[in-house]
């Protein structure tokens, strides 16, 4: 693996599509989402979408996982082909993690990049919501992405602030090519009542990113710093 800047650089504002930078980041610059739209998504329902880079050089990512961190109830995954996804529970049968793998044989290589969606509802006191993430490779090595911000594989940290409930209409909503409406949705009493899904878009580039949530006021920031390989 090259080396990597450590020298951090914001990227794009974060949204629901960035159609032309998908891509992983040649450089590996840090990325600092820092976008803000007006609403309030506490106590909606999200779909949330990690989007999966591979960078090692020779050999694949087979498996990535991710904890579902307090804030956020996961109530359903999208299948996808190739792929196979386990579900890790709490004896109440809350979900606390989520894995896939790759068929036997498969996998990310370094010039292919997969996105996985989940589900979910956050919780109306949201105020943080911290993401780890575990990525294995066909070598079996694991990089963790659980640190604190400063650390040269950090966790990710995204800050959830209410909003006016008002729409800001500069495309923190849906992604480009999706029906969140269509979105099945949890069959219990509250959902109901629930505002239609939304696209939320929750990417890995080799560590993973802040969660940026549809038409609510946020304010995301993760930081990366660069691995010598």
């Amino acid at each position: 693996m090259h080396d990597e800047s450590k020298k951090h650089e914001k990227a794009v504002p974060c949204g629901g599509s960035r159609d032309s930078d998908d891509a992983p980041d040649e450089q590996h610059r840090e990325r600092a989402c820092d976008g803000m739209a007006e609403g309030d998504n506490t106590g909606s329902y999200e779909v949330f979408t990690v989007r999966v880079p591979s960078e090692k050089a020779d050999v694949t990512t087979t498996a990535v996982k991710v904890r579902v961190p307090d804030g956020v109830e996961v109530s359903r995954t999208q299948p996808l082909p190739g792929w196979k996804t386990t579900l890790e529970t709490t004896a109440d049968g809350k979900i606390e993690s989520i894995t896939w793998t790759a068929d036997e044989g498969k996998g990310l290589t370094q010039q292919e990049f997969n996105e996985f969606k989940v589900s979910g509802k956050v919780a109306a006191d949201a105020k943080e919501l911290n993401w780890k993430a575990y990525q294995t490779y066909s070598d079996s090595s694991v990089v963790e992405w659980v640190g604190a911000a400063d650390a040269e594989y950090p966790a990710s940290v995204t800050t959830v602030a209410a909003g006016t409930g008002e729409g800001d209409g500069h495309g923190h909503g849906a992604a480009a090519g999706t029906d969140p409406a269509a979105s099945p949705a949890p069959a219990d009493a509250d959902h109901a009542a629930a505002p239609a899904e939304k696209e939320s878009s929750l990417p890995l580039y080799l560590s993973i990113a802040a969660l940026v949530l549809g038409a609510a006021a946020v304010i995301a920031a993760f930081a990366r710093r660069g691995a010598k390989g």
